[in-house]
């Protein structure tokens, strides 16, 4: 007859089995960092192991003397969650602090399911289904409730004593707490998805109107502005900043201004879209949430049109969003363009010339260079720079073949810009400014680390340097007073500059508008 174990043994002999299983990735960074053959060192690893014991023992007793049953369910869920979680990390370099747990809620179907594999599937059962399976086979009884407090309370005197003596390793574990604590698993992204959510929270609040807006009238044709959002789009990827390849050869003879030494207010695109929208800029994070520009113009009286290929715009009240999906939609036996970007210039020039009014303004979002499937973000056609990584699994590819994938995408962003300025420069009576950035930057190895999402104060420079391009017709250029042959100066922060050039391109006199942070405006 097989022993049934108390909740407290169950719960130390799962702490145990997940230690034993899912800490490759956090012994990967603390042996990395902490001398093993000194006393401090020793400190750090055993204050680590038994912290998490700690942890692990505490919650899974309490649930427990509840339910044995729900103590083995949610242990079992835990395992394959931490299997996968696990597997992403030794994979793509990420850790799971709150900025990748918003990343991985706010994903698309299409985009998740371009992350699964078959090795996450092998890796999911081997490392988490069949150890889950083990501990639900385990036999667990209804443990006696002070037996149980008593032995709860003897762990954490322990543990409390064990974090007194190591009072010397304090400083270490302050000065890497954002790399070690998202790799704690369970406990790390338990604890990210709660801050997550707080953050989501106070980010949906009702955002506060700012100051209402005078509209000055427009001298000559009907004034538009465009806004292309991109994504995971790198500034050294492009030959505007000194790239040797030919990733942006479509729009080389179309005048663009390129405004270097960009860097993204984040890493992940909600907070970078946030700034890039918000009249705070940089400061949209940590401040109230502000009205944001596309509600604002829109409340203004400017019409406004939002086209998204992606994910991650902020909420727009009295905007209807239409997604690559929903133009796609309109097309008997699927459109040309696929599901790639160039779906959002369906219909576009109508669609523009049906807003009306003086002055308008159009945001495009792309889904431009998201990976890590880089290969599927291009047509066919596009495929220039060859071989290409064509897995998910990014680090078992040649790196060359990484970087030739996402070049083309790249270069294929670079074509839909194009196309899309000869529809804005066709487009009658208009005079038009078209601005380009990227949310944020990528990385593509470089250090073992891929993708993009880490914390802004240990994010490599790959994941923050975007590109900051800018158009304009003649009409606009004469109406505004302005030689594009003069501007191009470099802007180290260009989300903080689109709020107040879009209004002062628009003719808004607004409250929110700060003349130094207009690229259009020249240098005092």
């Amino acid at each position: 007859m097989r022993v049934r174990l108390t909740p407290f043994l169950y719960a130390l002999l799962y702490a145990g089995v997940t230690l034993i299983l899912y800490q490759r990735a956090l012994m990967g960074y603390v042996l990395a960092n902490i001398d093993v053959g000194t006393r401090d060192g020793l400190a750090v690893l055993a204050l680590i192991e038994g912290l998490q014991i700690t942890l692990t023992v505490l919650a899974m007793t309490v649930v427990g003397l509840i339910s044995p049953w729900a103590m083995k369910g949610v242990g079992a869920i835990l395992m394959v969650v931490n299997a996968a979680a696990q597997h992403y990390m030794l994979t793509y370099g990420v850790v799971l602090d709150p900025t990748m747990i918003g990343n991985i809620l706010n994903t698309n179907p299409g985009e998740a399911g371009g992350l699964i594999h078959p090795q996450v599937i092998v890796t999911g059962v081997l490392w988490g289904v069949l150890p889950a399976l083990v501990m639900l086979w385990v036999p667990v009884r209804r443990g006696r409730i002070l037996r149980s407090l008593g032995a709860l309370v003897a762990v954490l005197a322990l543990t409390a004593g064990g974090v007194y003596a190591g009072a010397g390793v304090w400083l270490w574990f302050d000065q890497h707490n954002s790399r070690v604590g998202p790799r704690i698993l369970p406990w790390g992204y338990i604890g990210n998805i709660a801050r997550y959510a707080s953050e989501w929270q106070r980010r949906n609040r009702p955002a506060h109107p700012l100051p209402d807006a005078t509209l000055v009238p427009i001298q000559g044709p009907r004034t538009l502005v465009v806004l292309v959002i991109g994504e995971a789009a790198r500034r050294d990827h492009l030959q505007y900043f000194g790239y040797d390849r030919p990733t942006d050869p479509f729009t080389q003879d179309l005048g663009l201004i390129a405004y270097p030494g960009g860097r993204s207010c984040a890493t992940y695109t909600i907070g970078a879209v946030a700034c890039i929208l918000s009249p705070l800029g940089d400061a949209a994070e940590v401040d109230d949430p502000q009205e944001n520009l596309p509600a604002y113009l829109a409340r203004m009286g400017v019409p406004v049109l939002v086209r998204e290929n992606n994910t991650g715009l902020p909420p727009i009240p009295g905007v209807p969003v239409v997604t690559g999906f929903d133009l796609t939609a309109e097309c008997d036996g699927g459109c040309a363009e696929g599901t790639h970007d160039a779906i959002l210039l369906r219909g576009l020039p109508q669609a523009l010339a049906a807003q009306g009014g003086d002055r308008a303004f159009a945001l495009l979002h792309f889904n431009g260079s998201h990976g890590p499937e880089y290969y599927r973000k291009y047509p066919d056609g596009f495929e220039v720079f060859t071989p290409t990584c064509q897995t998910t699994l990014v680090n078992d590819c040649d790196p060359q073949s990484l970087v030739n994938a996402y070049d083309n995408s790249i270069r294929y962003t670079d074509w839909v810009l194009a196309q899309l300025i000869g529809q804005l420069d066709a487009l009658p009576d208009t005079q038009v400014l078209l601005l380009y950035l990227s949310d944020h930057g990528q990385s593509l190895g470089e250090n073992g680390v891929y993708l993009h999402g880490l914390p802004n104060a240990i994010a490599p420079e790959e994941q923050r340097m975007i590109p900051f391009l800018a158009w304009m017709d003649d009409d606009f250029a004469r109406a505004h007073g302005l030689d594009p042959a003069t501007l191009g100066q470099a802007v180290p922060d260009p989300q903080d500059r689109i709020f107040s050039t879009v209004l002062g391109a628009l003719g808004v006199e607004s409250p929110a508008y700060r003349a130094d942070r207009d690229v259009l405006r020249p240098a005092p």
